[in-house]
């Protein structure tokens, strides 16, 4: 899965939320500049780091309607499970 095409969706809702990258990258233990590559699709995500990020910022629900294989989808059906 292309976990980049993810961070600008990231970015929008952490700048929704008046966060700075050092913000988040402390609550997700990772380097700001981590957050700006992840951010600006330099970097691929890590799924587990996907899902995170997604539930620090409550993008959960845009991320699971931009794909059906969404990892924070995934994630969600093995918590049920």
């Amino acid at each position: 899965m292309d976990t980049a095409r993810f961070g600008a969706i990231l970015k929008a809702k952490r700048q929704e939320q008046g966060k700075l990258m050092h913000q988040v990258g402390r609550d997700l233990n990772i380097s700001e500049s981590c957050v700006c590559r992840y951010e600006s699709s330099k970097r691929h995500i890590p799924i587990d780091l996907l899902v995170t990020w997604a539930l620090l910022l409550g993008a959960r629900e845009t991320l699971n309607n931009l794909c059906a294989d969404c990892p924070v989808r995934r994630a969600d059906n093995d918590k049920i499970s």
